[in-house]
């Protein structure tokens, strides 16, 4: 763990004291040291940054007499904001994106022309880049330093990055729920004691007995239907939602069921959907076949998500369940559009490009994978390169091309996702 920027915990103690004196900010930057290298011990550092902000450089010489006083460790770090040093332009257009019509007083909407007036670099630099950096900004800024101690910050911030993280791949491997499954049994033999109660229940309110040929063929169907669930691995999955759809009943309503999941007698048996497939004729092979490698999606809609969630993480615990979170992601289409505005370029010119774009690429982009049915949706080269009227587009306005290929695709915002857990 490392101090941060101007926005990082030493950076509180410079913002919040700096008025009383350098004695109240460093006794506080010296309790944070203390408090971090209680959790944290070797593996907290003292990191100082390098451009052209005058409190930057204030910060770093209390960062660096923390380090004399204690023998923290420091590391030298550049915030990384885009992935080249070619994209400063675009990630400032950015920026301004986000000021559009809410712009702050002191903002200018004209972009830059030179990095050197934005006053910083935000992309990844080795550690020459990381030296030339410090020796430029010190250097404008008027702000002399021991060479011998930032060289060494830089050392170890290499030495990070080799020697104290590991490698790693993450494990996406999905695991469900064991606590849905009753000590003494398996998934497999639980899901069908399930399905086979509640068919029986369901059934039976429709005044279908159990030795009626109507019967027999309900109960065909459901047992081939978790014969092919069963193949699939996914019987904890459909206990896990019938273990939810139980909670649900507790507290508030729940919708009918619809898409895909609408077509399985198992799901119906198990109260997860309350539509009868086989009397609407519904088809299972829509929402599971044996071929299928990915996991199932049983929409299931609530009439207040968050109670729902409240009391899944009350009753199973706030270490097993967790709202998943959304990477919302700069879009090609609102791209376009967002940075034509900024460019003022006419709505009457944009507007007939990004409604045509996505249908002009995707005939193409599926004949070149070979797919001849069902949804695809064209990557950005794919756009590019089969669009006609975004080629023409692009040809008349270079510019917006540009920022495009640098801009679209990356992370905008986190959000919690509206249903998932």
């Amino acid at each position: 763990a490392a101090s941060a920027c101007l926005g990082g915990v030493y950076a509180g103690c410079y913002w919040e004291n700096r008025d009383e004196g350098p004695e109240a900010v460093l006794n506080c930057m010296l309790k944070v040291t203390e408090e971090m290298q209680a959790v944290m011990g070797d593996r907290w550092y003292g990191e100082l940054q390098w451009n052209n902000i005058p409190e930057q450089h204030e910060l770093n010489q209390y960062i660096i007499q923390v380090h004399e006083r204690t023998g923290l460790k420091l590391i030298s770090t550049c915030d990384s904001h885009y992935p080249s040093p070619e994209a400063w332009q675009s990630r400032e257009l950015y920026k301004r994106l986000g000021w559009l019509g809410r712009k702050p007083e002191w903002a200018s909407m004209e972009l830059p022309l030179t990095v050197d007036e934005v006053g910083y670099e935000l992309y990844p630099k080795n550690g020459n880049q990381m030296w030339d950096s410090y020796k430029f900004y010190s250097e404008a800024c008027g702000v002399i330093y021991n060479d011998d101690i930032v060289y060494q910050s830089i050392i170890e911030t290499a030495t990070i990055a080799f020697d104290r993280i590991e490698s790693f791949l993450p494990d996406t491997t999905v695991r469900l729920p064991d606590f849905v499954v009753p000590a003494g049994t398996d998934d497999t033999s639980y899901l069908g004691q399930l399905a086979f109660e509640g068919l029986l229940s369901v059934l039976g309110s429709k005044g279908i007995k159990q030795n009626s040929p109507q019967f027999r063929d309900y109960n065909k169907r459901l047992n081939s239907e978790l014969d092919v669930i069963n193949a699939q691995g996914f019987a904890k999955y459909f206990l896990t939602m019938k273990a939810i759809v139980d909670k649900t009943s507790e507290v508030q309503l729940a919708g009918p069921g619809r898409g895909s999941a609408a077509g399985s007698l198992v799901a119906y048996a198990l109260e997860i959907t309350q539509v009868d497939p086989i009397e609407y004729g519904l088809l299972f092979s829509r929402f599971l076949r044996t071929d299928q490698t990915d996991m199932p999606d049983i929409d299931y809609d609530v009439s207040d998500p968050m109670v729902l969630k409240e009391k899944l993480i009350e009753d199973w615990g706030d270490d097993v369940v967790v709202p998943i979170s959304n990477w919302n992601t700069l879009q090609l289409k609102s791209l376009i559009k967002d940075i034509s505005r900024l460019y003022e370029i006419p709505f009457s010119e944009v507007n007939p490009v990004t409604s045509k774009m996505i249908y002009e690429a995707t005939p193409l982009a599926k004949a070149r994978h070979g797919i001849k049915a069902g949804v695809y949706t064209p990557t950005l080269s794919e756009v590019m390169e089969f669009s006609e009227s975004l080629q023409g587009f692009f040809r008349q306005y270079p510019k917006i091309e540009k920022h495009c290929r640098d801009l679209a695709g990356q992370v905008k915002s986190c959000s919690r996702h509206a249903g998932g857990v």
